[in-house]
């Protein structure tokens, strides 16, 4: 079956409350796929988080704090930070292969903004990173993207993770 992604930027709302977000508020924003198959991006404030009530499957999530005006560094430390978070979230429930993709893809974004570095070669289809802040080690398999996965990817990824 094909996994359909829809993902999209910040909400304004939450999606539990549809409380309006404010300056400063902590929002959990969740990679869910849908029993219909649809992957979708879901945006709630931190204390509603454990509310949610979605049919389906959390692949990852990340925090991010409510920003109406940023500067660009603030931004940017923001999106790194958002970005690390949604890929230990990857690792944090069972192997799931809808996620193979996005560890491969986060851990060399991650990796460019020297944030992980790659351990010793390839084996068996495993690259091992090494989160230099943490020194947590993470299992990333390697995947072979087809030309509509990275299509796909390219017309959401700013959604996915900013």
């Amino acid at each position: 079956m094909s996994v359909s992604w829809n993902f999209n930027s910040l909400s304004k709302s939450c999606y539990v409350s549809g409380k309006l977000f404010l300056e400063g508020d902590i929002v959990v924003c969740l990679v869910v796929k849908a029993t219909s198959g649809e992957m979708v991006r879901v945006d709630v404030l931190e204390q509603n988080a454990g509310k949610l009530k979605f049919s389906g499957e959390i692949l990852g999530f990340w925090r991010r704090v409510f920003q109406k005006n940023t500067n660009v560094s603030e931004d940017l430390t923001q999106k790194l930070m958002s970005i690390e978070d949604f890929f230990f979230s990857l690792y944090e429930a069972e192997p799931k292969d809808e996620t193979a993709f996005f560890k491969q893809f986060i851990a060399l974004y991650l990796e460019k903004h020297s944030l992980l570095k790659a351990v010793g070669v390839p084996r068996d289809g495993i690259q091992r990173f090494t989160h230099l802040k943490s020194r947590r080690s993470f299992d990333v398999p390697l995947c072979d993207p087809t030309p509509e996965q990275l299509a796909r990817l390219a017309s959401v990824i700013n959604g996915v993770i900013f």
